[in-house]
This record gives C-alpha cells, structure tokens and sequence, in this order.
C-alpha cells in the first residue's frame, strides 16, 4: 500500500453518521477511506469501524496506507475540464475531472463569487435555484480532510429564457374595410402579452391568410360576390396563440373589375330593393326607389335603361374599376 506523508483527521466512533463515502480517516496509524456508503452505520459496531471485520452492515474502509503526520497543508489540485451541461432555464449540471491530494480528495466546492452552492463529493453536481437568461460564472474547488482548498476552476454558461406559456389578449376591434372583388383591408386594436405579442395571424376557417407584424393587413386573392369571415389572432416569441376575433364581410361582384358591386342580374330582379348597389357596363348603379324589383319585366328598366313603364330609378355612381 501507498504511504501518505500525513495523516487525515483522527476516526471517531461517535460520528459515523458524518462518514459519507469518500471520507478519509486516520487509524492506528493508516490512513482509511470510506469506499462504500455504508460507514455512517459504523457507530453500532466497533468491528464496523476501519479495519475491524464482520461488519453487519458491509462496512468497506480501504487501508491507504501508513501516514507519519498530523498536519497537512497541502491542497489538491485545481479541478480540470470544467464544463456545464443540461442547462435550463433555472440550473445547470457541472461535471469535471477529479483533482489529486497528497492524503486524499474528499470533495469539491462550487461557487457563484463567494457563495457556496453545493459540496459534492463526487465530480459532478446539479445546480438549482438560477435566474432565467442569466449569464453565470462558477468556479469549482477541491478540498481535502485537512480542509485545504484548491485553486478554482471556471466554467461559463447561460440559463435559457424562462418558459412562457401564457397566450396573448385577443385583438379587439377587428374591421373589414377597401372591400374589393379580390380583397380586403384589416384593421384592429393591439394586444398585449405578458412578455411581447410579436405578430399577428389571419385565417379563413383554418387556412393562414396572412402573418402581418403591425395592427393591419391587405387579404387579397379572394373571390367576388362571397362572405368571409376572418379571424384574427396574436401570437407571441413562444409561439403561443390568442383566442381569434371574427370579422365578416362580402366582396364586390366582378362585373367592372375590382371595387366593382355585385354584378347586375336581369332575372334577380325581385331582390333589388330601394339602395340595392349593382355594377354594369363599368358602372356602379344605385336603386333609388322602390321600383326596382321591376326591372325584370322589360331591359327597359335596367340600370342605364329609358322608357321602364314602371319608374325604375337607377342612379350611375359613376365608374368602377
């Protein structure tokens, strides 16, 4: 067996409960190690303490060897290839390879500047209790049975932004307006988020229409003469979706191109009431009274018409386009 120059810390019967695994104490004049973790039972029997025999317990000290002194003053070596893994938004996992004493290492510490976070005893440790996206700066020391600290070893990271699961408001206020053949114009009242709405979603039933940035959007490609309804919701940097709000509106007919009403129908006649708006022959034509629903009866009486028995009054808007 290996001798060691000084001897650990003197075995006491009465505080097994404090003899992790990893513990260096000093016996009859050997140097023992704790190999196992069962030496906190070693108070019940003397044959559990180091090399005592039949231990009910299994008890396992290892001999390091003879040990000639009562002061060590030597500290380990610094911890090496520090690294930090597994890093959330609230801790990380430090592991790193074992440093070397005279007598023997039994553990490491970790700080955050001058505050102790954890004493493992072996070479890794779960950090808890950090702060989200926070850039931290650990160091961790070895330390041996005298109580000698290492030089410290650094290790860099930062904590990943804190989870965020809350939705944003919903957009209120949600109006249709520049309402063409093809399209439409969107507009609403902001959001807010409980860290930042980052955009908007527009859809027709589930279809994405548009992903605008700003409180409006052009909707366009659509078809003429149709009701839709819209819905508009916020979205934010985790992804997270608001409930919608709805909008419903009808596209102008096609008859003069966009911006253009429905398109006049000669057998829909019955429906044209008093301010009923058409478009023919690159017009847009207002029902100005109630005679309309007439029209049927003689192309005489449509929108642009002379001599319509029955007073049908067409007013010409002027062009549509």
């Amino acid at each position: 067996m290996e001798q060691a120059f000084f001897c650990a810390p003197a075995y006491a019967q009465g505080n097994c409960n404090t003899y992790v695994q990893g513990t260096v104490v000093a016996w009859n004049g050997d140097n023992w190690t704790c190999s196992n973790g069962n030496c906190a039972n070693c108070a019940i029997y003397s044959s559990c303490a180091p090399g005592g025999s039949g231990c009910p317990w299994g008890v396992v000290w290892t001999d390091n060897g003879v040990c000639g002194g009562s002061s060590d003053t030597t500290p380990p070596t610094a911890p090496t290839n520090v690294t930090a893994g597994s890093i959330t938004s609230s801790g990380a996992t430090l592991s790193w390879t074992a440093s070397t004493d005279n007598v023997g290492v039994t553990g490491y510490k970790i700080y955050n500047g001058s505050t102790l976070l954890a004493s493992p005893t072996s070479t890794s440790s779960n950090i808890g209790g950090l702060s989200a996206g926070t850039a931290y700066t650990l160091t961790v020391k070895a330390t041996d049975a005298a109580g000698n600290l290492s030089a410290g070893t650094n290790v860099s990271f930062t904590t990943t932004a804190a989870s965020d699961t809350t939705p944003s408001t919903a957009p209120t206020n949600v109006i249709a307006g520049s309402i063409t053949s093809s399209g439409a114009t969107l507009s609403w009242t902001a959001s807010t988020d409980n860290v930042g709405v980052t955009g908007y979603r527009i859809y027709n039933g589930s279809t994405l229409l548009s992903s605008p940035t700003s409180t409006s959007a052009n909707v366009s490609n659509l078809t003429a003469s149709t009701t839709y309804t819209l819905t508009v919701k916020a979205i934010d940097a985790a992804g997270n979706l608001s409930g919608g709000t709805n909008v419903s509106f009808t596209t102008s007919g096609s008859g003069g191109g966009p911006n253009c009403a429905a398109a006049y129908a000669q057998g829909n006649c019955n429906t044209y009431v008093q301010g009923t708006v058409v478009s023919t022959g690159g017009h847009n034509w207002t029902c100005s009274n109630g005679n309309c629903a007439n029209c049927a009866v003689s192309t005489n009486c449509a929108p642009g018409g002379s001599g319509c028995p029955w007073g049908v009054v067409w007013t010409d808007n002027g062009t549509c386009q």
